[in-house]
């Protein structure tokens, strides 16, 4: 399991948003995993919508973290998908968020896949959201069901 926390900071120059993918179960940072962050005025964008901007999607770096630059003027919702051959959503995919409410007091969507075994405090700019990656026995049931 994962947990994928978005960090939004603010400066004078171009705000930043910081996403920072930690596994689950033991809380260290995983490098590699392709996240994707879609901006947008609209807090009714779906999975099928065009962004006002992106999605933006980069891979953690070995610290398990993407950054990215928003545009000025910020929008105002950040909506968070994965992109990771097997990597399994944890959260309610296409859920927006507000990145006043992110700025404010932070946000930790509820875990869909279980509890996880240290949970980092949520800090006002922090999306946390959890995903798991699929074990070997989890790929092949799922490719099973689909034969």
């Amino acid at each position: 399991m994962l947990i994928l926390a978005l960090m939004l900071v603010g400066h004078c120059a171009a705000a930043q948003l910081k996403v920072l993918v930690l596994d689950s179960k033991t809380g260290e940072p995983l490098g590699g995993k392709a996240v994707c962050v879609s901006l947008s005025a609209s807090p009714k964008m779906t999975a099928l919508d065009k962004s006002d901007m992106g999605p933006v999607c980069h891979r953690t770096n070995p610290n398990g973290i993407m950054d990215i630059t928003l545009p000025d003027p910020s929008p105002e919702w950040a909506y968070v998908t994965l992109h990771t051959n097997d990597l399994l959503s944890c959260f309610a995919p296409g859920h927006a968020t507000s990145i006043v409410e992110l700025a404010k007091t932070g946000v930790t969507a509820p875990n869909t896949c279980g509890i996880a075994a240290t949970m980092p405090a949520s800090q006002a700019g922090e999306l946390v959201v959890f995903a798991h990656q699929m074990t070997f026995s989890e790929v092949l049931k799922a490719m099973w069901k689909e034969v």
